[in-house]
């Protein structure tokens, strides 16, 4: 797609998206920061700080360029982009695909869906993989407690209920999983980094795909969501409603100083998400003169970081740090757009949208040391702002 690019940013489910120049100029693991795009998997807007979700048989990837914000309703300056997964069709369907490659890597992908009456139809979809790491992590063996291969699986059930030609209902449930020693390593390139000199291992040079590390690096993924679409005809207008829950779990460990020393790592990292959004669009019919759209949206996501520990002897008299932070949010949008053709070629979009955003934070941090801790206060805090965005083009 032009003017789009999508790069790798350390695990998975962390890309650095960008959009005709505009993207996320925050610390991309953050998974509390909003968006400068909006992003869907089957119209549900997922939390930002997951760009590369696990997907289960994917129909087709759309992009729209921004802004689509008087369209999607939120978060969208940079554009638009939506997942759309496989539905289950009125035939029986089938599809298993095994593979096989290097580090021992093993994938299954397959789904079966099809009509269970004359008006439901029912699919399942499922992928699994699992390979060796690429990186050789020293001292080896790794602990138990720790994992040493790449593996990720999702689920996905999807239900379609067409009592009628004016209504339909789309249900849609996920799970996914993931581990990965990867994720979190990193490789010391400097020989006499502090930590090499404090064990005695001045110039040393780490071998390439290679991790020295005194403290353990992973990281564990778990997510779940649904959604429910309901569309209904109207004769003069479509409706739709779309309500859907999303969770999402990570818990990770990383030696910072990448050293056989124990001078800096952060263990116990445990954040994630829990968001629902309910969302009304009425929308002119298809092959109508005059394209026209109205819609709400509330959102509510609760993130942060659950329980993150910082561990360094530099913290003396303390060891550890720890911190726990939580980001509430609430978001009421009211948006709509009609598109007018002027001419042959030439058509005038109009549109706007109104949002009333709202924030709390709370929070708390710890010095620890072995037989006490001392609390460091943070100070709570909340905003709220509304915002009205104007859209005008012609094409």
């Amino acid at each position: 797609t032009p003017n789009v690019s999508f790069r790798s940013n350390g695990s998975r489910d962390r890309k650095d998206l960008s959009m005709r120049g505009i993207s996320n100029q925050l610390n991309p693991y953050a998974n509390v920061r909003p968006a400068t795009y909006s992003f869907y998997i089957d119209e549900f807007n997922v939390v930002a700080g997951t760009s590369n979700p696990q997907i289960v048989d994917l129909e087709r990837i759309e992009v729209l360029r921004g802004p689509q914000g008087t369209y999607f309703g939120r978060n969208a300056v940079g554009g638009a982009i939506s997942y759309v997964t496989l539905t289950p069709g009125a035939a029986p369907d089938a599809k298993l695909e095994v593979g096989y490659g290097n580090y021992d890597r093993k994938e299954i992908i397959g789904h079966v869906s099809g009509p269970i009456s004359n008006n439901l139809r029912v699919g399942f979809y499922g992928t699994f993989s699992n390979r060796d790491s690429f990186i050789k992590f020293l001292p080896q063996p790794r602990p138990a407690s720790e994992p040493d291969d790449v593996q990720q699986w999702g689920a996905r059930l999807k239900v379609v209920w067409e009592p009628s030609a004016f209504f339909k209902v789309t249900a849609t449930g996920e799970l996914a999983r993931s581990r990965s020693p990867e994720a979190n390593a990193y490789r010391q390139v400097q020989p006499d980094a502090l930590g090499f000199v404090l064990s005695g291992q001045s110039g040393t040079i780490v071998p390439k795909y290679s991790a020295d590390n005194e403290f353990p690096s992973f990281s564990f993924f778990k997510g779940r969501n649904a959604v429910v679409k309901a569309e209904g005809d109207l004769g003069f207008a479509d409706l739709t409603s779309t309500t859907a829950y999303r969770y999402v779990f990570v818990r990770g460990s990383a030696d910072q100083d990448a050293t056989p020393a124990p001078l800096f790592s952060f263990d116990q990292a445990l954040g994630g998400s829990k968001s629902f959004s309910q969302e009304l669009q009425l929308q002119s019919k298809s092959g109508s003169s005059i394209d026209w759209l109205a819609g709400v949206l509330y959102f509510r996501e609760r993130a942060g970081q659950y329980d993150f520990r910082a561990v360094s002897p530099l913290f003396a008299p303390f060891d550890t740090i720890q911190y726990q932070g939580r980001v509430l949010s609430n978001s009421y949008s009211a948006f709509g757009q009609i598109i007018v053709p002027i001419g042959p070629r030439l058509r005038l979009t109009a549109g706007g949208r109104y949002t009333h955003d709202e924030k709390s934070f709370t929070g708390v941090q710890n010095l620890i040391a072995a037989t006490a801790a001392v609390p460091v206060p943070i100070a709570p805090d909340q905003a709220s702002w509304n915002n009205f965005s104007p859209k005008v083009t012609l094409d």
